[in-house]
C-alpha cells in the first residue's frame, strides 16, 4: 500500500482521527527510478515460499518501468521448516528475473536477537544446492528476461484513500510489515494476490499494472486484464472500455470500477460493457479465514463455495451466464463488447479460492477449488492466451527467461509431493 489509514506505526496519537502512514507506491516508485535495484524481504515461513513468485511480479514491473534492477532478502531465520523451502524461495527470485539475492542476516545472533540464522544451520545445505543450480546456469540466467505476459492485473491505488472511511478512528488495515496478504487487509487488496496465486497455480504469468497505465495504447501488449478495484479513475474506466471493444478481456470482480477516484459513484465501466451490480460496502479484512461462505456457486467445472461478498447484478439480457449461485441467480456473467469481452464475477473469486485449500502437503497448502481454478483461468483461453511453457497439470510454476544466450526455465513444484 501506499496510504495505510488510522494512526498506526509511529504515529503518537493513537486516538487521532487525522492519523495515516504513507509508503512507497511500488509502481510510481520504479517508474521514478528511486533506486537502482528494487526491493523487498520475505519473512514468511517455508509454507508460504511460493509468494516470492507474486512479489516478483512486483517488483519485475515496477523496475521496468524505471529502467533498473530488483532483487530480494531471503530470511533463513525464518526458513528450515521444509527440506528445500528456502531452495524454493532462492530459485523464485533467481527464476523470475531478479539478479541479487541477499541473505538477512547471518549473525551473530546474540548480536541481533531475532534476526540471524547463524544458528539455524539446516538451511546451509539447500542455500549451497540453489547456489549450485544457479552457477551451472548462469550464463542464461543473468541476460534473461521474462517475456512480457499478455495477462495483467490492476494494481489499485486511488481506493486505497477511502478504506475505513466510516470509522472515526481508521483501524484494521496494516501493511509494512504484513507478509500475510489475506490478514488485516480490506478485501479488493486480498483478492489481487489471490486472482494471481490462481494464475500462478495454473501457470499462467502475470504483470500488475498501474492507474497510470489505463489507457488502449498501455494495455495494447495485454490481452487479458483482471479489475479489484473500486475506486478507478474515470479517464482510466474510459481506457478500460476502450481497450475491451478493440478485443481485450475485461475481468471483474464484485465492487470494481463502481467509483472514480473521489469515491463518487461513476457507472463509465458498467454502461460501457452492459454489466453492472448493485453497489456495496468494501468489506475489511481481518483475516479471511474467518470470513463465512455466503452461497455455493455451480459452473461447467463443477461446484465451489462462495466466500466473503456475494454481489448482485443487474440484468443484462445479452449477457450469459457461466455459473450461477445456489438460488439460480448469475454468479459469472460474460458479455461481448465490440470485438472484446467482460467476465464479471458477482464475488471474491480470488479469496474464495484462497479459502477453498482443504489441507497440506509437505507443509505447503493444497486442494483448492479445480472448479474455481478453471473460471478463473477461462478467460485466457477466451483470449486465446497460451503460456509460453506447457505443463500438464496444475500447481506447477515455470518462470521463463529469454536471452541471446537462450532460455532458462525455472521448474517449481508448489504440490507438496515429488513430481
Amino acid at each position: 500500500r501506499f496510504y495505510v489509514p488510522g494512526p498506526v506505526a509511529n504515529n503518537p496519537d493513537k486516538q487521532s482521527p487525522d492519523g495515516a502512514m504513507g509508503g512507497h507506491d511500488w509502481l510510481e516508485f520504479g517508474r521514478m527510478r528511486g533506486c537502482t535495484m528494487l526491493w523487498t524481504e520475505d519473512w514468511f515461513g517455508d509454507d508460504m515460499a511460493y509468494q516470492w513468485s507474486y512479489y516478483c511480479a512486483r517488483l519485475r514491473c515496477a523496475a521496468t518501468l524505471g529502467g533498473v534492477e530488483f532483487g530480494g532478502y531471503v530470511i533463513p531465520r525464518t526458513a528450515g521448516d521444509r527440506t528445500n523451502g528456502i531452495l524454493q524461495k532462492i530459485l523464485t527470485v533467481a527464476g523470475s528475473g531478479g539478479k541479487a539475492v541477499k541473505y538477512f542476516v547471518f549473525g551473530p545472533e546474540y548480536n541481533f536477537p531475532g534476526n540471524c540464522y547463524s544458528e539455524n544451520v539446516k538451511v546451509l545445505p539447500a542455500m549451497a544446492e540453489a547456489h549450485r543450480m544457479i552457477g551451472a546456469a548462469e550464463d542464461v540466467l543473468w541476460p534473461g528476461r521474462r517475456p512480457r505476459p499478455e495477462v495483467a492485473i490492476l494494481m489499485p491505488r486511488s481506493a486505497q484513500a477511502w478504506d475505513a472511511k466510516g470509522q472515526k478512528v481508521a483501524g484494521g488495515i496494516e501493511d509494512a510489515t504484513n507478509v500475510n496478504l489475506n490478514r488485516d487487509t480490506v478485501d479488493y487488496l486480498a483478492e489481487v494476490y489471490d486472482l494471481y496465486l490462481a494464475l500462478q497455480h495454473a501457470n499462467i504469468p502475470a504483470d500488475v499494472v498501474d492507474e497510470d497505465r489505463l489507457t488502449a495504447r498501455d494495455l495494447k501488449p495485454y490481452r487479458v486484464i483482471y479489475v479489484t478495484e473500486p475506486d478507478i479513475p474515470e479517464e482510466g474506466q474510459k481506457g478500460l472500455v476502450e481497450w475491451t471493444r478493440k478485443g481485450g478481456v475485461l475481468v471483474t470482480v464484485s465492487g470494481a470500477g463502481a467509483g472514480d477516484r473521489y469515491h463518487e459513484p461513476c457507472n463509465v465501466l458498467a454502461s460501457g460493457t452492459a454489466i453492472a451490480e448493485m453497489p456495496r460496502e468494501r468489506l475489511l479484512v481481518p483475516d479471511a479465514r474467518a470470513l463465512p461462505v455466503v452461497s455455493g456457486a455451480r459452473g461447467e467445472a463443477g461446484e465451489f463455495k462462495v466466500i466473503g461478498v456475494r454481489g448482485t447484478t443487474v440484468p443484462a439480457k445479452r449477457a450469459t451466464a457461466t455459473a450461477t449461485f445456489d438460488d439460480g441467480s448469475p454468479a459469472v456473467l460474460q458479455q461481448g463488447i465490440g470485438r472484446g469481452q467482460r467476465v464479471h464475477f458477482a464475488f471474491l473469486p480470488g479469496i474464495s479460492y484462497w479459502r477453498s485449500s482443504s489441507g497440506q502437503k509437505d507443509r505447503l497448502p493444497v486442494g483448492f477449488s479445480d472448479a474455481l481454478r478453471v473460471h478463473l483461468a477461462a478467460p485466457v483461453a477466451l483470449a486465446g492466451v497460451k503460456p509460453p511453457v506447457m505443463v500438464d497439470r496444475a500447481m506447477i510454476e515455470t518462470p521463463l527467461l529469454l536471452s541471446d544466450k537462450g532460455a532458462a526455465v525455472t521448474l517449481l513444484n508448489w504440490s507438496g509431493e515429488p513430481i
